[in-house]
C-alpha cells in the first residue's frame, strides 16, 4: 500500500460553535473519500466519546452519532486509522466500526531506556539511562520524550555541557506537577 498519510488535527476538528464539529468531520471524511489517503484521527478519544458520560450538554451525542454515521457510509480507498491513549473513554458503538484494534504494551524498561537514549543523541550526557528507565517505567512514551526534551532543553539554556541527574530530575518533578495539575483541572463528572 503506497497511499499518502493525511493527520486530522484534534484542534482542526473541533469547535466551540454549535455544529461545527460534526461540519468538520464532514469535510474530513468527503477529502478521505475523494483522496486516496492513510487518515490519523489522532487522540480520538476527544471524538470518539463515550455518549453516556455525565456533563454533556448533548453536542458530543451529535458528534459521536455523525461520526458513526460518516464511518458507516465512507466509500474510496482511504484507510482511517484512530489512536488513542485513552481506549476506556471511545464509545462502545464506534469501536464496532474499526476492523482491526491493535493494543500496544507499556513500554518494557530496555525500551524506555532505548528512548531516553534517542531522544538525548546529539548532546552529552552523563546520566545512566537504564537507571532513569527504571524511574520512568510507568510513563507514556511521550511523557518520556517530554522529560527528555524539558532535561535538553534547561541543559542548553543554562550553559550546561552534558545532561546530567539534576536536568532530569528537575524535568521529571515538572511533568509530574503539570499532570497533576491537568488531572484537577476539569474531572470527569463535575460541573461548572
Amino acid at each position: 500500500m503506497s497511499l499518502p498519510a493525511a493527520t486530522a488535527s484534534l484542534a482542526a476538528i473541533t469547535s466551540s460553535y454549535f455544529g461545527d464539529t460534526a461540519r468538520n468531520l464532514e469535510a474530513i471524511v468527503q477529502f478521505a473519500e475523494q483522496t486516496p489517503c492513510v487518515l490519523l484521527l489522532d487522540e480520538f478519544d476527544a471524538l470518539g466519546q463515550e455518549r453516556s458520560q455525565r456533563g454533556d450538554h448533548g453536542e458530543m451525542r451529535r458528534v459521536v452519532a455523525t461520526l458513526l454515521q460518516l464511518l458507516d457510509d465512507m466509500h474510496g480507498e482511504s484507510l482511517v486509522v484512530a489512536t488513542s491513549n485513552h481506549p476506556q473513554l471511545i464509545d462502545t458503538a464506534v469501536w464496532r466500526r474499526f476492523d482491526e484494534v491493535i493494543i500496544f504494551d507499556k513500554l518494557s524498561a530496555p525500551q524506555v531506556a532505548e528512548l531516553i537514549s534517542l531522544r538525548l543523541r546529539g548532546f552529552p550526557s552523563s546520566i545512566s539511562a537504564s537507571a532513569w528507565a527504571k524511574k520512568l517505567i510507568r510513563r507514556t512514551p511521550a511523557e518520556i520524550e517530554l522529560v527528555c526534551f524539558d532535561a535538553l532543553r534547561r541543559a542548553v539554556l543554562t550553559g550546561k555541557q552534558s545532561v546530567d541527574n539534576e536536568a532530569m530530575t528537575s524535568a521529571s518533578r515538572r511533568l509530574a506537577e503539570r499532570l497533576t495539575a491537568l488531572a484537577s483541572v476539569d474531572e470527569p463528572g463535575e460541573t461548572d
